[in-house]
């Protein structure tokens, strides 16, 4: 059936289907259909991510949760480890949720934030030390292996997965004496969290420790050349 110039139709979508555009389609004076919507396939978003740890089953058989599922999916979720869940008194978040027919995840999924960084420690008859053992060679001239690692638990090495690396355009290395000694290391894929990776922890509560003449420090590294402080 031909429709005339002016005339216009309502798009509507097969269950499972949302519309994609406006609904109102109308024919211009040139007989041509203006703006005609698509309908996509409904979906929710994935829940299973580097916090959060998802169990997805979908008509009692289990599919997975690293990508978009069907409404009707189930959802079972926790906190991955070295995350903790997002504490709100006033959160209606749960552990367990469902697709709906909409595409939203219902009761709102919980929420995993990185929990703060606990250390294992024994007391023996000198010191409170981490339960620690090493039989390596020391890399650093003069050097002695670190008993108690507790005192640098930011010092880390990183060999694979860095796809760039960003620096200061100012740093000059030795030129420069170091000054801006600092790059951003852009990864493959994210950390994931454990026991033994965590966040840097930032103390916004104390000022900025000052240095102050004759003070004395310690210096740690994986070099094997000697240096003068």
């Amino acid at each position: 059936m031909n429709l005339r110039p002016g005339s216009y139709l309502i798009y509507s979508c097969n269950p499972g289907y949302k519309i994609k555009g406006s609904m109102d389609v109308s024919c211009n004076i040139e007989g041509k259909w203006l703006n005609i919507p698509s309908c996509i396939e409904i979906r929710c978003q994935k829940l299973s991510t580097t916090s959060i740890n998802a169990n997805c089953t979908y008509n009692s058989e289990w599919v997975s949760c690293n990508s978009p599922v069907l409404p009707g999916t189930s959802a079972k979720l926790s906190c991955r480890d070295s995350y903790q869940y997002e504490s709100n008194i006033l959160s209606s978040q749960r552990n367990f949720a469902r697709c709906n027919e909409n595409g939203q995840w219902v009761p709102e999924p919980i929420r995993c934030i990185p929990a703060p960084l606990t250390i294992n420690v024994y007391l023996n008859d000198t010191n409170l030390a981490l339960r620690y053992t090493s039989n390596v060679t020391s890399l650093i001239v003069n050097g002695v292996p670190a008993y108690n690692v507790t005192e640098f638990p930011w010092h880390a090495t990183l060999y694979l997965d860095v796809k760039h690396i960003y620096i200061v355009c100012n740093y000059l290395g030795l030129a420069g004496n170091y000054i801006r000694d600092i790059a951003i290391l852009e990864l493959m894929q994210p950390f994931v969290l454990s026991s033994t990776l965590a966040p840097v922890c930032i103390d916004l509560s104390s000022d900025k420790a000052v240095l102050e003449a004759g003070a004395t420090g310690k210096v740690w590294g994986f070099g094997n050349q000697p240096y003068r402080i």
